[in-house]
């Protein structure tokens, strides 16, 4: 090598890498190395880097002479890069192959060294042998080798189970493979298990699966076995290529080495040839544990035979069960699923039906074994013991499922039934029932139509009790089912079952549910199936969302958003909707139910799509809201009506019941707004249109807004029936122009003709009440046109008697009896004549306040106590009067018992407290104050505050009381604010002081009530006269009258005889005085009662 460095110029950079190689070859060799073969070695290196240095020196000085000429200094440096620059002075030849630079410098450093062995001792061609193998060079490997047999010192077998731990490292296959043939072939050594299989492992990574095989034959030549784990990565691997022929191959060498291991590896290989489609294989490899130890052979058999039932193959799988039953193999319960599972997926069904039964004998052969006296259970190992727990529900789903993908329907049934009634539990689950209706239904024949029906019916029959079995799809087909063969009992049975079960009712389920309530005439259970429906927004939200409109920059709702027009899948629940939202309009229409109606309505708002099936539904929609005076409500149903697309547009009769509902409650600027938007929308008015708005200002008491009306009904050519001619003859009672309103009466009298035929019954309730609101004359002259109509030989209606009441009432205080004799026959001829003309409550109120009026309170009492004590207590205008007529005739017991029933009432209003205050307070004797206090407690329980009504009521309660609670009354008074401490409380306070003997006091409180220009009622103020007169303070006395004369106060005669007769029992000088100034007082009528705070009613009819 040294006459290389000696050639031409051309060659200088191959002879410099050739040198530096030399270099640190032999400098590795003598630092390791320290025996007399050393030196030669050393002085060969320190020769060869002393002419390295050399030159190197030469190059530096410029000369050419020593080096080639044509050498670089680039050239120069890539080849001192080969050499490290700091090289340990004991270094051994595989630590200075690793100073060298890349890995091709380390191997052509190797082959020099090899082709200079003799420069190397043995022990260095070990190392060297070493580095050699991690570089992965197998033919200087095989040099080596053959260089330490030359030298005598023959490799032994812990270096090659060094070499082969690292070339199997590395994996190099190839390397490994040569090694194993230079240890048995030319070294004749034993190959021990680690040494095959590390060599077989790296074969398999390596994708080598053909040497990886032929090493496996080569475990029975030096009578050793492979791992388990080992094996069954090489089946895994060799399945995964579809390696059959070395699958074959494996199992050939597993029946050689006999290995025996556990059910995994045969389970593994098995399965590997079940992948492939080998059944073949699949048997021989199963049966390679027939007879041998191998654990838990069950699961082994039960792969083998769920892989032939994959393939369809039924008769070998099932032969090979018999052949597993037969070499006593145990099947656990893991085993009989996985053969379950395998014969469900094969395309005849009866396959896995065939061992689902051998799964339940199994388990009840289990079961009787561990009953008393029988044997316990064999336990597989590593597997699930068979013991005689039930066969477990999802074992059941694979062949169900097989028998329908087959359209085996009776089949399918009977192992549907039998996972109901066998497996516990199973009645929440409705997935299996679900299955077999999904296929009944598409199926086209009538009878498997009619099988899931009766499946059902055979599960419900066995289950405890009335048990519902499914969800809400089960119970949507069998409904329908139901319905198509009209068993309308058996849909409201299963829909009762649901309830119980918490299941909700799907939409087309709803709709058939609610035509057997339908059926049955339960309408509340209707309502109920519309309500739950309603409430589930899974089943609302699929329609649509109502469009909201929203600001700039938000993002809007996803179903609002969604597309204008629905998708086909949302048409088909709108035309369900459609029926079910008519049905509930309807019933809510004709049961005047008021929370259907809302819930209906804000289903309408909140979703875009919903709508009823035509006009006629939204028109029982604006009824209900109508009838419950919601007139706001029924105007949004027509502007629900306006923004749907489609025919159901807002005729004259939808505005018409909108104006109606207005009217009633007097809201005549709502009505006109509905008017006016009717003009707008060019939809035409009629006569009821006009009638409504007519009757509405008549009723609100502006008739000018009425004839205004009348006159644009006459422009627009529209003819005036009967009612709205009803309506202008009773708008003439309010015209207060009587010149006009006689002429219009007139008019009209002459447009409806004579209200005595019997064609114009209608006219004549409102000429009665036009001549009720005249003069007393024409109210006369009403009484009169009554008996005319009796004497024709018609019947009155309850209107006309209540007219004819009106006037009794308005004429009764000039003839107290004729007229109230008059008031008490018209009512006696009314509960003579028949429902047409019973009395109402107006009539009671108007025959009340005759009576009430002619002082005849026993009548009253009398008439009250015929009517409903419901009655009495709904209307306090009609408890009121009954009250104190009872009070009157001394019926106090009465009194107070309708007295509670009308406090205690709900929604009571704070007029009629005030006024039960009074009577409590006042009225009674002894007085309740307790009664009035409870009172007080429940003004404040409704936020409410009491007036000085309350206390002054109180305050004389307090004063009445036996004994006199004057003390009480007192406190009461100085408690009450500076604003409630005149009228009656002043008035209370003062004949209090009048009993403490304080007439000084009196005189100031008196003064107080001028001052503040607030005087006590006529009653308590003549009350205090009296109390005055007995304690002969005159002044006082004479400062009572002029207060009663200067605020024009008045007294009955019953009163003022009563002063008179104090006077006359002491007729002093003052006492006279008094006497002349009463005189002067008024008189009032002894039926009315100053002081009793009830409203004032009006005169509308009801």
């Amino acid at each position: 090598m040294m006459m290389m460095g000696r050639r031409k110029d051309g060659v200088a950079a191959a002879a410099w890498t050739l040198i530096c190689l030399l270099l640190c070859a032999a400098n590795a060799v003598v630092q390791a190395f320290s025996h007399p073969a050393a030196f030669c070695a050393a002085w060969s290196t320190q020769r060869l880097v002393h002419r390295i240095h050399a030159a190197d020196e030469n190059e530096a000085a410029g000369s050419t002479t020593s080096s080639p000429a044509s050498i670089t200094s680039k050239e120069s440096k890539a080849s001192a890069a080969f050499i490290s620059p700091a090289i340990p002075t004991s270094s051994s030849v595989g630590d200075l192959l690793e100073y060298l630079g890349d890995q091709n410098t380390r191997r052509r450093a190797a082959r020099r060294l090899i082709k200079r062995p003799e420069q190397v001792p043995a022990e260095g061609l070990v190392e060297l042998l070493k580095a050699t193998c991690r570089l992965g060079n197998t033919n200087g490997c095989q040099k080596l080798l053959a260089m330490l047999r030359a030298m005598g010192t023959p490799p032994h077998i812990s270096l090659y189970e060094a070499l082969l731990k690292m070339s199997n490292k590395r994996y190099t296959w190839d390397l490994s493979l040569a090694l194993l043939h230079e240890a048995e072939q030319e070294d004749g050594l034993p190959l021990t298990p680690g040494m095959l299989g590390g060599t077989l492992y790296t074969c398999l990574q390596s994708g080598r699966p053909h040497e990886a095989v032929k090493l496996l034959k080569r475990f029975k030549k030096h009578d050793s076995k492979p791992l388990v784990s080992l094996l069954m990565f090489m089946i895994r691997l060799l399945s995964d290529k579809g390696l059959v022929p070395a699958l074959r191959e494996v199992s050939a060498a597993l029946a050689t080495l006999g290995v025996e291991g556990d059910a995994a590896l045969y389970t593994s290989l098995v399965a590997a040839f079940g992948r492939a489609g080998s059944y073949e294989d699949v048997v021989s490899s199963a049966v390679l544990v027939e007879g041998k130890g191998v654990a838990d052979k069950g699961r082994i058999y039960s792969s083998a035979v769920a892989a032939l039932l994959e393939g369809d193959l039924p008769s070998p799988a099932r032969e090979l069960y018999k052949r597993a039953l037969r070499d006593g193999a145990v099947i656990s319960r893991k085993g009989y699923e996985v053969m379950i599972a395998g014969a469900s997926r094969a395309s005849d069904p009866s396959q896995a039906v065939f061992f689902l039964q051998e799964f339940t004998s199994a388990v009840a052969a289990a079961a009787a074994a561990a009953a008393p006296g029988g044997q316990e259970g064999t336990r597989g190992e590593g597997d699930q013991r068979m013991d005689g727990n039930p066969v477990p529900a999802k074992v059941y789903w694979r062949p169900i499922s097989a028998c329908l993908r087959a359209k085996r329907l009776t089949t399918a049934a009977d192992l549907v039934l039998e996972y109901y009634n066998d497996v516990a539990g199973t009645a929440s689950d409705p997935v299996p029932l679900n299955n077999l209706i999904r296929a009944t239904c598409d199926s086209g024949s009538a009878e498997d139509q009619t099988l899931a029906v009766r499946v059902y019916e055979a599960i419900v029959a066995s289950q405890d009790g009335n048990v519902f079995v499914g969800n809400s799809y089960t119970s949507m087909i069998l409904i329908g089912a139901y319905r198509r063969t009209q068993e309308l009992d058996k849909i409201v049975g299963l829909h009762k079952a649901m309830l119980a079960a918490g299941v909700d009712v799907w939409l087309p389920a709803a709709s058939n549910v609610m035509y057997a309530y339908a059926k049955q005439g339960d309408v509340e259970a209707e309502f109920e199936t519309f309500q739950a429906l309603a409430s589930s927004t899974a089943q609302v939200q699929m329609v649509g969302t109502q469009n909201k409109s929203s600001s700039k920059g938000k993002k809007k709702d996803a179903t609002s958003a969604s597309a204008s027009s629905p998708t086909p899948q949302q048409e088909k629940h709108l035309l369900l909707w459609e029926r079910l939202l008519s049905r509930a309009m309807y019933l809510s229409s004709e049961h005047h139910r008021l929370d259907m109606a809302s819930l209906i309505l804000s289903l309408l708002q909140r979703y875009r799509y919903l709508r009823a099936s035509g006009p006629t539904d939204y028109m029982n929609l604006i009824k209900v809201f109508s009838q419950a005076s919601r007139p706001g409500d029924a105007l949004q149903v027509m502007v629900l009506m306006n923004q749907r697309k489609g025919e159901a547009k807002p005729s004259t009769l939808h505005y018409n019941a909108v104006l109606h509902a207005f009217t009633r409650l007097e809201r005549m600027a709502d009505a006109e707004a509905v008017f006016e938007e009717m003009r707008m929308r060019q939809v035409s008015a009629d006569a009821a249109t006009f009638n409504m708005l007519i009757s509405g200002f008549e009723r609100a008491r502006q008739p000018d807004r009425a004839l205004a009306f009348y006159e644009e009904m006459t422009r627009r050519g529209i003819k005036a029936d009967a009612y709205v001619l009803n309506s202008m003859i009773s708008v003439t009672a309010d015209l207060r122009n009587r010149t006009q309103a006689n002429g219009l009466l007139t008019r009209f009298r002459t447009l409806a003709g004579d209200p005595e035929e019997a064609s114009n019954d209608i006219m004549f309730g409102a000429f009665m009440h036009a001549l009720a609101k005249a003069d007393v004359k024409s109210r006369r002259e009403a009484l009169e046109l009554l008996e005319t109509f009796k004497a024709s030989g018609r019947t009155p209606n309850t209107i006309m008697y209540n007219e004819a009441m009106y006037v009794t009432y308005r004429l009764v205080r000039d003839d107290p009896t004729g007229m109230s004799e008059r008031a008490l026959r018209l009512y006696h001829e009314m509960l003579s004549h028949g429902p047409s003309s019973m009395p109402n409550p107006l009539t009671y109120r108007r025959l009340f306040k005759c009576l009430k009026q002619a002082c005849r309170f026993q009548e009253l009492a009398d008439v009250a106590a015929t009517l409903p004590r419901e009655m009495l207590v709904k209307h306090d205008r009609l408890g009121v009067p009954a009250i104190l007529a009872s009070l009157r005739v001394g019926q106090s017991d009465r009194a107070r018992d309708l007295l509670g029933d009308l406090v205690l009432k709900p929604n009571t209003s704070y007029d009629t407290y005030r006024w039960a205050t009074f009577v409590y307070c006042t009225k009674l004797d002894p007085p309740d104050l307790a009664a009035a206090e409870t009172i007080l407690g429940l003004v404040e329980e409704q936020g409410w505050k009491a007036d000085r009504g309350f206390y002054g009521s109180l305050l004389r309660g307090c004063w009445a009381a036996n004994p006199k609670q004057i003390e009480k009354a007192f406190d009461v008074y100085h408690n009450l604010p500076p604003a409630f401490q005149g009228g009656d409380p002043a008035a209370v306070a003062a004949l209090c002081h009048v009993d403490r003997g304080r007439l000084d006091r009196v005189a100031g409180l008196l003064q107080e009530m001028r001052d503040r220009d607030d005087v006590a009622g006529a009653d308590i103020l003549v009350t205090l006269l009296e109390s005055l007169l007995i304690s002969e303070s005159w002044k006082n006395a004479l400062s009572v009258v002029d207060v009663i004369i200067d605020f024009e106060l008045s007294m009955t005669r019953s009163q003022r005889r009563q002063i008179e007769a104090l006077v006359h029992g002491n007729p002093k000088g003052p006492a006279l005085e008094v006497l002349e100034r009463l005189a002067l007082l008024p008189v009032r009528h002894e039926g009315e009662v100053e002081g009793v705070p009830v409203v004032e009613e009006d005169e509308e009819e009801e």
